[in-house]
């Protein structure tokens, strides 16, 4: 059986991106080089890349042009882009879906590496809505926003997870990595 892990940053105050335009929704994030090693380390990992459409849009319009080891990593590995309607894709070896817990169901059950879930709050709440994320790991970074959306919406049911392990880069970031205590 195949790992679903969820790789999400948020900021101190939860915030999955802030508010504003696409720019500066995302601009509080930090990435060092620590913090690029350490992606290409959960790539190396994984086989199948998981994205909600949002985040897969953003994503194929960056990578297949891009270019360094991480890029290598994005544009080599199975991808799949959830979306609510049907929609169409070039990004080399993706395809898009609209059945998210069909398929990851499907997947897990399955042999290969992990299934990384990158970014995408909506379909990380979807998924988690149906246990099909078997770990969480939250990349907190040294700021609180204020404002945006959050990584777990308001008015959904109490979650409860065990902490495995922690990881603190030199950037400020402190990744969690937590498991659903419900598993």
């Amino acid at each position: 059986m195949r790992t679903v892990i969820s790789s999400i940053m948020t900021s101190l105050d939860g915030m999955f991106d802030g508010p504003g335009d696409p720019a500066q929704r995302l601009d509080w994030m930090r990435a060092d080089q620590q913090w690029l090693d350490y992606s290409i380390e959960s790539l190396d990992a994984a086989d199948t890349l998981v994205f909600g459409w949002r985040t897969f849009d953003g994503m194929s319009q960056y990578w297949p042009t891009a270019t360094g080891p991480v890029a290598d990593r994005m544009n080599g590995l199975d991808k799949i882009g959830f979306s609510s309607t049907a929609r169409h894709t070039t990004w080399n070896r993706a395809r898009v879906s609209i059945d998210p817990v069909g398929d990851i169901a499907a997947l897990k059950q399955g042999y290969g590496g992990n299934i990384l879930i990158l970014g995408s709050a909506g379909l990380v709440d979807t998924l988690t809505q149906h246990g099909l994320i078997d770990e969480y790991r939250i990349a907190i970074n040294p700021v609180a926003l204020g404002a945006g959306t959050p990584m777990f919406p308001p008015g959904r049911p109490r979650l409860e997870f065990e902490r495995t392990d922690t990881r603190s880069f030199d950037s400020g970031i402190v990744e969690l990595r937590l498991r659903p205590t419900d598993h």
